[in-house]
């Protein structure tokens, strides 16, 4: 089913079809039929580029020099590099962020509510949400910081944000703090969507009149109080557990253990 193919697996079954050493332009051979599989994608070629410098760093593959590449026949395994390259053409923070992190999430994280071991990223611009479980289709929400978070985190548009938690249909918080310096991940932490109430979605000041997009009101999220599952601290912690701790945690909020902000 389509809807079941992220991108990680497409590449991984194009690796399939090839020999233990291929080039870059072997994989691009099946440009057209990565296309079709993910029509709203129009840097097809760029993507594969970074999905193979992403399974590089899990171990997958061995880059060889010259475009060429050997498969390896160890599975792969969590890293907590990062391809900064594809930030080089941005200066806004929020899309540096997106086109770093959200690729390293894809790759590396998993969901929560199901025993998948893939989420896909949706489409840009997708309204409050930014990757899925192509199983369950349970929706996340990335929020990174090149250093440590506090009690509030940035979200973006004001009125997309109050209506989803308004309506308790806020996706699960993946909150990433990463080092540029480094180019890593060093900690990741996951909240439950359903403790993000409208209460705790704090609007900004609208835009000024002179700004492009007068008017347009962005907001914040209040995280304090809130129970967090860790994932990422900085070893990828197993999976089970994970999932074990996201359980518990609801059988708490549903109990009402969920604090509000002050």
């Amino acid at each position: 089913m389509k809807g079941d193919i992220t991108w990680k697996s497409a590449v991984s079954d194009v690796l399939s079809r090839l020999p233990l050493e291929f080039s870059l332009d072997d994989v691009n051979q099946y440009q057209r039929e990565l296309a079709a599989l993910f029509p709203q994608n129009n840097h097809v070629e760029a993507k594969i580029r970074q999905t193979l410098q992403i399974l590089r760093d899990r171990g997958t593959l061995e880059f060889l020099g010259g475009g060429r590449y050997r498969k390896r026949g160890s599975p792969p395994h969590f890293s907590c590099l990062i391809d900064t390259s594809p930030a080089e053409k941005y200066k806004s923070r929020s899309q540096i962020a997106r086109v770093i992190i959200e690729p390293w999430a894809e790759y590396n994280l998993y969901c929560l509510e199901c025993p998948s071991d893939d989420i896909s990223a949706l489409p840009n611009n997708t309204a409050v949400a930014d990757l899925r479980c192509p199983k369950c289709e349970t929706t996340y929400q990335i929020k990174s910081s090149d250093g440590r978070f506090g009690n509030r985190v940035q979200g973006a548009d004001y009125k997309a944000y109050h209506l989803a938690a308004e309506a308790k249909s806020f996706p699960n918080l993946l909150l990433v703090e990463w080092d540029s310096r480094f180019s890593c991940v060093f900690v990741v932490r996951a909240i439950q969507g359903a403790a993000i109430s409208e209460d705790r979605i704090l609007p900004r000041n609208p835009l000024s009149a002179s700004a492009r997009r007068h008017g347009w009101r962005g907001c914040t999220i209040d995280v304090s109080g809130l129970p967090t599952v860790g994932l990422v601290e900085p070893e990828l912690r197993d999976p089970e557990d994970c999932r074990e701790d996201w359980r518990t945690q609801r059988a708490s909020d549903q109990l009402g253990v969920v604090r509000t902000p002050a």
